[in-house]
């Protein structure tokens, strides 16, 4: 192993080491500046020669201090490779020497560590895997050269032509190679393994596979005792795999270049090595083929049982919990919680085994959120129970996102109460607080879609049971339910009817007329206003806030509508802004209404929607900016920023305006410009452009992390900063980015940047302004991940370079510690770190202060990266990432991330 990574040449500066006399070393102009590829080298017991570099700028001489070890050649002009040869250690304790390289007498000794490992298996008779599968539990043993077949993140398969056997340990070398193996005889759930001592370069070679036994049709009594090779058709789900729609087992920490996420879903034929262990079968493929996704699970739950009580202890803090098939989750989703809950009602929690909500309120939904893709033209169901209490909400709206667009699932109706404003619904609640509705509807995408979304939402707060309508959250509840006193309802599920093929039509654009751009009241309305509404196509009419009422919910192609619209009087200080929307096949017209103030008639104003900053980046690009006025106004960028255009340009009263300003690559320094929007009359309002500086010609990749600012105050109690505040047990508030709706966006822009390499845990956090990893593993679960830059770094081929980053474990386990585990560097494509694909492991150490307490602190982190090219992709990770079989911890923070130009 390479333990350590020597930096920057160019600062080595020690004294020169006396190989020759003082008079030949002021005849020899030597290097300056010296680096040897490994400062600590690592290696097998068996006699064998290996290469190591010197880089240098002129002459150098070397040698080693022990006899055991040589080198050739012994001295050199400028970077040359060297041949390293060791002798057969045959003792059972390593040894070590150094290897010293001299270059100018100004300059100093460079050294490396060489440590040969001892060989306490030197005595015992290399066996075959045949021989080693009789062997028992904590034997050692001695395999002769064996050929991987197929390899996992944490072990490999080995042959000797006969038999297969799984070796828990990692390897560089690629399939089909043979290597000799030495370690002792383990077991994983009852399979007999080989836990990796070391692993013997011998040959390379071409992996040639048996027939395989086709164990579809005999699964069930399909009981294997040792690894055999096997081909199976199935479903895929995640790592999952099912007969029939039954799980029969998983496949076994699979590698990247498997690329298990494109099956999820789908149809599979595997063909690769299985074992029958205690928790069922396990697989280690070398090929998936896709049969093709199947009508088939999309999202599955299961609630009203106590494991569903039990696995989800936090619904009261998270509002979610995950499917048990597919991936996805369901999560409650409050309305402006804070100006509808004045009692602090509102809460979240498991009542008879069901997921509740205490105090549900217009706009509340429950969200079904789906990480998988679906394709357009796809036919989707989605079936549930759902139930409220006598004065819970009465009427609920299901809908469905298809591309960007909210639309009905399943035939709206509109209500006639006469004490409340009409509304538009799919689902009335039962008024008797303890009978289920079934929900079950059909839809049919019309866009491609990265996740499937459907939501059950509140569209009133009226009472079921005919009560008053509610001004604020009470203590009646909402809740998702399969049994009831009078009704059986449907465990929630969403199914895929039939798959589309992908190919989106673009309709045409529906001709929507509407007699008024916007609408404009005062504080205490006088009355209602009205809007005339048609379109060529069938439409219909929704509002963007609780407080604006229409009493149209929609028209018939080229029916003309006169709607009336109401606002409730505002008890508030300031302008609110809301909209009525009216959606004609795909096409969304938007009528903005003003009110003002409480008792207040509208007063002059410019604003700027969404905030007076906006970060951009160092390349040409544009940015859309929405000014809401109710004034004539101009616009113009402040002097010395003509790195940014926009159009002057005049808008009528209470309009949005929509802006397009384009900004100039930035070649230099971070810069700062202004664009004013103003009147004659002194009233304006400016936005403030920070464009990044550009990095340096020798950069590769930076990331700051910056572009987590914008949503820093978005989620419901902000973003934290747990290392830079200390928080013990990384209290800073951390929300999570897949289930958290506020950082939607944030989710799009992290994908972005990143490979989250275990999404189905969804364990990414971001913090000010850096990033956060994983959670408490439970028995079985693998709450760790890591992450893969996704995008070219490298311009060129064989390239050196140096990664550097912030880095940080938590602290706070169960003992109030770090979390003590290994990370590592790895790539794929071209390119090496510490001599491999994978780096040597790295961890921080925290040591307690004076008071016992282990304090969050960033420490520096260095890799040098050798050959890399235009196809290198750079991923950091935990060393394992596998099932957990004992509770852990394996969260991690990263900052400051950067690949440049090797010095």
């Amino acid at each position: 192993m390479k333990i350590f990574k020597t930096l920057l040449a160019s600062a080595l500066s020690v004294l020169a080491i006396a190989f020759t006399s003082c008079e030949d070393e002021l005849q020899f102009e030597g290097s300056r500046a010296i680096m040897i590829s490994e400062s600590d080298y690592v290696t097998h017991a068996g006699a064998h020669t290996d290469t190591l570099v010197i880089y240098a700028d002129k002459g150098w001489k070397a040698d080693v201090t022990d006899t055991w070890l040589s080198i050739d050649p012994k001295s050199g002009e400028g970077t040359t490779k060297i041949a390293v040869t060791f002798e057969l250690n045959d003792s059972d304790d390593p040894r070590s020497a150094e290897l010293v390289v001299k270059g100018s007498p100004f300059a100093g000794d460079v050294k490396s560590v060489i440590t040969q490992k001892g060989d306490k298996y030197r005595n015992m008779n290399a066996v075959s895997v045949s021989d080693a599968l009789a062997l028992k539990e904590g034997d050692m043993v001695k395999l002769g050269a064996s050929q991987i077949m197929a390899l996992t993140t944490t072990g490999f398969v080995v042959s000797d032509g006969q038999n297969a056997m799984y070796v828990n340990g990692r390897v560089s070398e690629p399939v089909g190679a043979k290597v000799t193996v030495t370690g002792v005889i383990t077991s994983i759930g009852g399979l007999n393994a080989i836990e990796l001592e070391d692993a013997v370069f011998v040959s390379e070679g071409i992996a040639s596979y048996p027939e395989p036994m086709d164990i579809t049709d005999r699964i069930k009594t399909f009981a294997p005792e040792r690894i055999v090779f096997v081909t199976v058709s199935g479903s895929c789900s995640g790592i999952v795999i099912s007969v029939d729609d039954n799980e029969i087992g998983q496949i076994y920490n699979p590698v990247v270049s498997l690329g298990i996420k494109k099956y999820d879903m789908h149809n599979v034929s595997l063909t690769g090595y299985c074992a029958r262990v205690q928790a069922g079968f396990i697989f280690i493929p070398i090929a998936i083929e896709d049969k093709g996704m199947a009508a088939q699970i999309y999202l599955q739950f299961e609630i009203e049982t106590a494991e569903f009580k039990n696995a989800n202890a936090s619904f009261g803090t998270l509002h979610s919990f995950n499917a048990i098939k597919g991936d996805g989750y369901i999560k409650y989703i409050p309305e402006n919680l804070a100006g509808t809950d004045p009692d602090g009602v509102w809460k979240m929690d498991i009542s008879g085994n069901d997921p509740r909500c205490t105090g549900p309120f217009t706009g509340d939904y429950w969200l079904f959120y789906g990480n998988a893709p679906i394709k357009s033209g796809s036919v989707v169901r989605i079936k549930f129970g759902s139930r409220v209490s006598k004065t819970g909400n009465k009427y609920w709206i299901l809908e469905y996102l298809d591309g960007k667009t909210w639309k009905v699932a399943g035939t709206p109706k509109v209500s006639e109460d006469t004490d409340i404003p009409k509304v538009t619904y799919t689902h009335q609640q039962a008024d008797d607080g303890s009978t289920n509705i079934t929900i079950d509807e059909t839809v049919t995408f019309t866009r491609n879609v990265e996740h499937g979304q459907f939501r059950f939402r509140s569209v009133t707060s009226k009472q079921a049971n005919d009560g008053s309508v509610l001004t604020k959250r009470n203590t009646g509840s909402a809740r998702l339910a399969v049994s009831s006193a009078k009704h059986v309802a449907p465990q929630p599920m969403i199914l895929i009817v039939s798959e589309g093929d992908g190919t989106a039509i673009d309709p045409l654009p529906a001709n929507i007329t509407v007699s008024a751009d916007y609408l404009s009241f005062e504080g205490t309305p006088a009355g209602p206003k009205t809007l005339i509404v048609s379109s060529d196509q069938e439409y219909s009419l929704s509002t963007s806030a609780t407080w604006i009422n229409v009493d149209v919910t929609g028209g018939a192609a080229n029916e003309e509508k006169t709607v009336n619209v109401t606002c409730a009087p505002s008890e508030l200080s300031t302008l609110r802004e809301g909209k009525v929307i009216i959606t004609s096949g795909e096409t969304v017209k938007e009528i903005h209404i003003f009110q003002s103030a409480a008792g207040q008639d509208l007063e002059p104003f410019i604003s700027i929607v969404g905030g007076n900053t906006k970060n951009v980046g160092k390349d040409t690009g544009s940015i859309s900016v929405d000014v809401q006025a109710n004034i004539d106004y101009n616009a113009e960028v402040s002097e010395g920023a003509d790195w940014i255009t926009i159009a002057p340009v005049t808008k009528a009263p209470v309009e949005i305006g929509s802006f397009t300003l384009d900004y100039a690559e930035n070649t230099g320094e971070e810069r700062v410009g202004k664009v004013r929007f103003y009147n004659n009359n002194g009233l304006e309002s400016v936005l403030t452009i920070i464009q990044r500086a550009a990095p340096g010609a020798n950069v590769y990749f930076e990331d700051t992390f910056d572009w987590i600012e914008p949503w820093s105050s978005v989620a419901s109690n902000g973003i934290g900063d747990s290392v830079g505040d200390n928080h013990p047990k990384a209290s800073g508030y951390a929300p999570n980015l897949y289930t958290s709706a506020p950082l939607a966006d944030l989710l799009v822009e992290f994908q972005n940047r990143y490979i989250d390499l275990n999404p189905a845990s969804r364990v990414v956090y971001p913090q000010k302004n850096y990033l956060k990893f994983g959670k408490t593993s439970s028995v079985g679960q693998m709450n760790e991940t890591g992450i893969t830059i996704n995008q070219d770094i490298f311009p060129d081929d064989n390239l050196d370079a140096t990664l550097t980053f912030d880095y940080c474990p938590q602290v706070g386990d169960a003992n109030d510690k770090f979390d003590d585990f290994t990370m590592v560097v790895e790539l794929s494509g071209d390119g090496t770190v510490d001599g491999g694909k994978i780096s040597n492991p790295f961890k921080v150490v925290i040591e307690p202060d004076a008071n016992g307490k282990y304090n969050l602190k960033w420490t520096a982190m260095s890799f040098d990266l050798k050959g890399v090219g235009k196809n290198t992709k750079v991923t950091i990770r935990p060393e394992s990432m596998e099932n957990a079989t004992v509770k852990r911890t394996r969260r991690w923070f990263i900052d400051n991330l950067k690949i440049e130009k090797a010095n």
